[in-house]
């Protein structure tokens, strides 16, 4: 019965958390779980543990899924947010390519795109 009580208060407490509150746990967790600790090798001859020189995360798991969690509520991981990069990403293409082909064959580039076009076999072009 005690074990209900517990769970009962742990459940209030939760209930009464902000949403700051909740965030900085999260944070708290992804922080401590990102943190690197140096591997040990048993050293045979001394009897000891001695430092490899590398290092591993504590928790990858949780780490990378409470930095995960603040990402997607900061909105820096939704499918829209990838989506727009992803279009500026293809016009920033286009007006490198753009100003390219101005620097190449001058202001007028879609008469030199139909020439290329035709020279290089495609009629329709």
């Amino acid at each position: 019965m005690d074990r209900l009580k517990v769970l009962g208060e742990e459940n209030e407490r939760l209930m009464r958390m902000t949403r700051f509150q909740i965030l900085d746990e999260v944070r708290k967790i992804a922080e401590v779980s990102s943190q690197k600790v140096e591997i040990m090798e048993y050293d045979s001859a001394t009897g000891e543990n001695k430092p490899t020189g590398r290092y591993k995360v504590v928790d990858a798991m949780n780490a990378l899924n409470a930095w995960d969690k603040l990402g997607r509520h900061f909105g820096m991981f939704d499918a829209k947010t990838e989506l727009q990069m992803r279009k500026l990403k293809a016009e920033a293409e286009s007006k490198e390519l753009e100003t390219e082909q101005r620097r190449e064959y001058g202001p007028d580039t879609t008469t030199i795109n139909i020439i290329d076009a035709w020279a290089d076999g495609d009629e329709e072009g």
